[in-house]
C-alpha cells in the first residue's frame, strides 16, 4: 500500500504528463519510461514546491531517475523543514 505522500506525488507527476491515470509505480523511471523532458522535469519541482511547501532546486532534480527518488528527496525537504510524514 502506498503513503500518502507517494500518492500526492504520483498525482503531481500525472499532472505534470497531462494524465489521470496513475498507472505507474515508485519504481518506474521519469525520463526512460514516463519519458519526461527537462521542461516536464521544472514542472514537476515546482508543482512538488508549491504542493508540499518546499525548495527543491536544480541540484536536485539530477538525481530524480524513478518516482520513488522524487519521493524521497520530497520526505527530506520537508525533514529539514520539521514536517513529519507517515506511512
Amino acid at each position: 500500500m502506498q503513503s500518502e505522500l507517494e500518492h500526492q506525488v504520483k498525482a503531481i507527476v500525472a499532472n505534470c504528463l497531462a494524465v489521470n491515470d496513475l498507472q505507474f509505480d515508485a519504481d518506474t523511471q521519469l525520463v526512460n519510461e514516463l519519458y519526461f523532458d527537462s521542461l516536464e522535469l521544472m514542472d514537476l519541482v515546482m508543482g512538488l514546491n508549491e504542493q508540499f511547501g518546499i525548495d527543491i532546486g536544480g541540484d536536485e532534480v539530477v538525481g530524480f531517475i524513478t518516482v520513488s527518488d522524487v519521493c524521497r528527496e520530497v520526505e527530506r525537504q520537508l525533514a529539514v523543514n520539521g514536517v513529519k510524514t507517515t506511512g
